[in-house]
């Protein structure tokens, strides 16, 4: 039987080294995995709009090239809501 731990003060500078030599094997592993995920390829449709005031018809702009999330400003007026970048 082989024995991978020893006993002994002269001996525990061996087992260190044993446990040096696989955290490392382990830590370069892990890191390893890394190259296996998967590239995420981003779109328009992962974009945000927000407050596009620089278009003439900011929603409708956004909407239309495919934005995946589009914020507007919204205030309550006279019992109406009214979308504008300030009261």
């Amino acid at each position: 039987m082989i024995k991978t731990f020893f006993t002994g003060t002269r001996n525990f500078i061996l087992n260190m080294f044993i446990l040096k030599k696989l955290f490392c094997f382990l830590f370069v592993a892990i890191l390893s995995l890394n190259g296996f995920a998967q590239q995420r390829n981003y779109t328009v449709a992962d974009a945000h709009a927000h407050n596009d005031y620089e278009h003439p018809i900011p929603f409708y702009t956004a909407w239309n090239a495919g934005f995946g999330s589009i914020e507007a400003d919204v205030f309550p007026v006279n019992g109406i809501l009214l979308v504008s970048h300030s009261k």
